[in-house]
């Protein structure tokens, strides 16, 4: 848990005028009108349609903040279907947790469409968000606006969604058209178990990019024959996934039980930047398989990764990293398959870590001068846990 200067940075960014904020005082799901209470539902219909809360907020043409009343605190089941985002908007809860969304496996939560749609989830818990049609993917949320969008999901869980039609990408999320940014969040449980479906968490077919940053994603799977990317999807030609300072293990699919990208990729790219990638399962290419084709590129550095099978990266013998500060295990036994790691556990920060135990060759093996280029100056859990402790920076996330 350390982390690599590209200058690598999640911004947002938004149109330069004042947010209109909307208040959420109940954790109903309704649209009762002229009861002094507003809903989750009620507040999204409002920034929709411009249109005016019981409490007196109204939705504006540009950006709009949802935020929930001060000590509201618990589950919004849902039980009018999914929530429907056509503009920008920015809901906040109130701490990591306390605002749980909870479509009970009866439908997803978020489906994103409109023009150039921005959408930000921070601080928020989706569960049990559920698909069950064919070609319907995400589960917690679909993404489909057309045009130029970016979906962002801020220090929060995604657990337990999942979609059961075949080809129904996304178990947590699908993007067919816009970027996806994943930052200080836990994505965990999630699947896909209908044939030809992949992206057990993150789906994105399209040349959208994807950014992971300070986030773990584990016990995500894909069940479905022909299925690939247990946590995280990207099969399109085109587009970047960077992943930096996060954990993806324990996930599951055919192939690419980490990470799945198709064979025959054209200019895309995979940049792993202080991660643990290890200890996921398929029948090929156990932890990722990498971009392929003409002129696509993988970039891995201070980083541990279990197996190398699907990738063009050289096992590491006899416990020495190579240039970059990785360590790469192999299906032969040729590299070091273990780091010496202890299990998945809450470390301190927002997401579960993998801690590095004394005497593992991770510590203080790193690529200082990487690790200073991206300008990581915490680890995966975030501030106060400095990357670089002692003689210098760690492998690993």
């Amino acid at each position: 848990m350390r982390q690599s200067s590209e200058q690598l940075s999640f911004e947002r960014l938004e149109d330069r005028m004042l947010l209109s904020t909307l208040v959420v005082n109940s954790l109903a799901d309704n649209t009762t009108a002229g009861d002094g209470l507003v809903t989750l539902r009620e507040a999204i219909h409002a920034a929709n349609t411009l249109g005016t809360t019981d409490l007196g907020d109204s939705g504006s043409i540009g950006l709009d903040q949802i935020v929930f009343a001060s000590g509201l605190s618990g589950s919004i089941l849902l039980t009018s279907g999914e929530l429907d985002v056509i503009g920008d908007l920015l809901i906040t809860g109130n701490g990591r947790n306390d605002i749980v969304i909870d479509a009970q496996q009866n439908s997803r939560i978020f489906d994103v469409t409109g023009v150039d749609t921005d959408l930000t989830l921070d601080n928020l818990k989706l569960q049990n968000g559920r698909t069950t049609s064919d070609n319907n993917g995400g589960g917690a949320i679909r993404f489909t606006a057309t045009g130029i969008g970016t979906l962002s999901v801020l220090n929060s869980t995604l657990l337990n969604n999942s979609t059961a039609g075949d080809s129904a990408h996304g178990g947590a999320i699908y993007s067919l058209t816009g970027d996806v940014s994943v930052s200080g969040s836990l994505l965990n449980g999630n699947w896909t178990e209908g044939q030809s479906s992949f992206g057990g968490a993150i789906a994105s077919p399209t040349a959208g990019d994807i950014n992971v940053l300070n986030s773990t994603l584990s016990g995500n799977h894909v069940d479905g024959t022909s299925g690939s990317g247990g946590a995280i999807a990207s099969p399109s030609l085109l587009g970047k996934t960077v992943i930096v300072g996060s954990t993806i293990t324990g996930n599951e699919a055919t192939t690419g039980g980490g990470i799945g990208m198709f064979a025959l990729n054209l200019g895309k790219s995979l940049t792993i930047r202080n991660c643990i990638v290890a200890g996921n399962i398929a029948d090929q290419h156990a932890d990722f398989t990498a971009p392929g084709g003409l002129l696509s590129t993988l970039d891995v550095t201070n980083s541990l990764i279990g197996d190398n099978d699907g990738t063009t990266l050289s096992a590491t013998l006899n416990g020495v990293f190579d240039s970059l500060g990785n360590l790469v295990g192999s299906t032969t036994g040729d590299g070091v398959i273990d780091p010496h790691l202890a299990p998945l556990a809450d470390n301190g920060g927002p997401t579960l870590t993998h801690a590095l135990l004394p005497g593992s060759l991770a510590l203080d093996s790193g690529n200082n001068t990487s690790s200073n280029d991206a300008g990581m100056v915490h680890d995966q859990r975030g501030a106060p846990f400095l990357r670089v402790y002692g003689a210098g920076v760690d492998m690993g996330s």
